[in-house]
């Protein structure tokens, strides 16, 4: 990967993980309130309405967004063809989940007040459709930042509001109303900065044509799109029916956590697809792109797997107070994913330009077996059942996809044999002082000791320290 490119993918992503981090701030206080004002049963049902409408949301996205940052990336004349069509699309979909959601409560015999619940958080899929278009294009145009701006004050919004209703003793439908008032707020903004760019909506330019075109060739992505979403919010689904509340209440827990670092993998995925898009004719520069972003993301899981394994049950005990100590065992399990699931990105990226419809076939059969896996294991083992299986998946998902690119992986140069080597040594002396002694200081000490020891153990290559000065210029 060139300088240039380096230093704009990093920043890019840097500038959404950074946008995420303050929101997921925001999100960790929003639900330490929660914690101490409802109880696990009650928060319970309220994970089970927001997972409800994640996978709604993610199954409805139908994999445009692949798509579209595929193509516009490549050609930036398509904007508003795509975004008109995608627009459409997806408001015809989100009118099938709201029917889905008035549905699936009475029929799963949830709660009265769950039922509710989930046909007010619905209501947010209405404005958020749009605002996806939006943000699809912003990725494809490389301008992470403004996405990254208006998603931290969406959550600043939630926090408030939510945190508002909690002290003032208000219910969980009335927290559901708050996620529908930031979505639409959200969707001024990007609309509002959308025009300036000169992105519009031509209503009169709509031809059921073009958005069926849109639909047939988007489909194979859309596995691309929800395969990580709908593993680790279908289980949480299947532990309301056989464990009750209350286990989806310590799960929901735990999967927070997780998504707060999956998020740092997430984003430098979407800041690296649009490269992949630019050089995907060229095999010997895509190879090297896909090498490099190997090595970088499993030089940055690595560690975060360690110290989760470590720290989770302290973690979960001092953060959510003791009711939730539970977790602890867990996220324990579920951190051995987060190297997995870092590793899995660059492939992945690799496949969504090259060859989507084998990545479809992977991520359709191991959505099956998680789920198959999952009905077999909640029973048996509860809460950690579905945190093995979500696990194991993510080891098979991983060997999987290296193997269908490993024509395209050049292991032999680029330092990464030895950039594996300083990692798993720096790990290992980072693990070894967190298991002596596992306390939260780690958080901060940790990433010191870590990047000390890959200098140490000279992780990086010459091309390795031209793309970390080049992020120092302005």
């Amino acid at each position: 990967m060139s300088e240039g490119r380096a230093r704009r993918v990093t920043w890019n992503s840097l500038s959404l993980s950074s946008a995420e981090i303050l929101s997921r701030v925001f999100t960790w206080v929003t639900l330490l309130v929660l914690a101490r004002y409802w109880s696990r049963d009650y928060y319970g049902q309220y994970a089970i309405a927001v997972n409800w409408v994640m996978i709604l949301s993610t199954l409805t996205g139908l994999g445009f967004g692949s798509l579209a940052v595929r193509d516009v990336s490549h050609d930036r004349s398509l904007s508003n063809f795509y975004l008109r069509n995608i627009i459409q699309v997806r408001i015809l979909t989100t009118l099938v989940s709201l029917v889905v959601l008035a549905v699936v409560g009475p029929a799963l015999h949830y709660e009265p007040v769950l039922c509710t619940a989930l046909l007010v958080m619905g209501l947010r899929l209405i404005f958020e459709a749009p605002s996806n278009g939006y943000i699809m294009l912003f990725q494809a145009h490389e301008k992470m930042a403004y996405t990254g701006l208006v998603s931290l004050g969406g959550a600043f919004l939630r926090m408030a509001g939510i945190v508002a209703v909690a002290y003032l003793g208000g219910e969980m439908v009335g927290a559901c109303w708050v996620w529908v008032a930031a979505s639409a707020l959200s969707l001024v903004f990007l609309w509002a900065h959308g025009r300036k760019q000169g992105w519009r909506v031509d209503w009169k330019e709509a031809r059921w044509k073009d958005m069926w075109g849109i639909l047939v060739r988007s489909i194979p992505f859309a596995a691309f799109g929800t395969f990580q979403m709908l593993y680790y919010r279908v289980d949480a689904v299947i532990l309301k029916s056989f464990s009750g509340n209350e286990m989806v209440a310590l799960y929901d827990m735990a999967g927070r956590f997780l998504f707060v670092v999956f998020m740092l993998s997430d984003h430098f995925g979407i800041a690296t697809l649009p490269v992949y898009s630019i050089v995907r004719d060229r095999p010997d520069e895509i190879a090297r792109v896909m090498t490099r972003s190997l090595k970088f993301l499993i030089m940055a899981g690595l560690p975060i797997t360690v110290g989760g394994f470590l720290l989770a049950g302290p973690l979960m005990t001092v953060l959510l107070g003791s009711r939730y100590s539970g977790a602890g065992p867990a996220f324990s399990v579920l951190a051995i994913s987060i190297v997995l699931h870092f590793a899995s990105k660059a492939p992945v990226n690799l496949l969504a330009v090259k060859d989507v419809k084998r990545l479809t076939t992977v991520f359709m059969t191991l959505f099956i077996l998680n789920v198959a896996a999952n009905f077999y294991a909640i029973p048996h083992w509860g809460l950690m059942g579905a945190a093995w299986v979500s696990s194991a998946c993510e080891m098979l998902f991983l060997g999987w996809v290296l193997w269908i690119v490993r024509s395209y992986l050049l292991f032999s140069k680029f330092g990464v044999g030895r950039g594996m080597v300083a990692s798993i040594l720096a790990s290992a002396v980072m693990g070894s002082g967190i298991f002596r002694d596992p306390r939260l200081y780690w958080i901060i000490a940790g990433p010191l000791i870590y990047i000390l020891c890959l200098w140490v153990f000279r992780a990086f290559d010459s091309e390795d320290v031209s793309s970390l000065k080049s992020l120092t210029k302005v």
